[in-house]
């Protein structure tokens, strides 16, 4: 499984109101991805100033100070140049799915 959270710079979220917060996420192709479908939902009427199409230019732009971006858990952890708001807020949660050829799966891996 794959969670979900807000991420900015703490420097943005001293700095920057909530009604004014800027969010960063993906372009149109993936607008009904179910992370894109939240970070809506959260924006509410505030803006998504940036759209990209990959999260490692998302989080990127969040840590250059352009808003927040909606990003997995994993790709934060161990930055201390970015943190969420939602610490105390559950996630959106994703499952990951792993398919392989039948014939692959007693294949040994080196």
């Amino acid at each position: 499984q794959v969670r979900f959270r807000l991420f900015a710079t703490p420097h943005y979220l001293a700095t920057v109101s909530p009604p004014d917060w800027r969010f960063i996420g993906y372009d149109e192709a993936m607008d009904s991805a179910p992370q894109m479908v939240r970070l809506r939902e959260i924006a509410g009427n505030r803006r998504i100033g940036l759209k990209a199409s990959t999260l490692e230019f998302q989080l990127a732009a969040a840590r250059a100070g352009a808003g927040l971006a909606y990003l997995p858990d994993f790709m934060a952890r161990g930055l201390n140049d970015v943190e969420s708001p939602q610490r105390d807020e559950p996630p959106l949660v994703r499952d990951v799915w792993l398919a392989v050829h039948s014939e692959l799966v007693r294949v040994p891996v080196a």
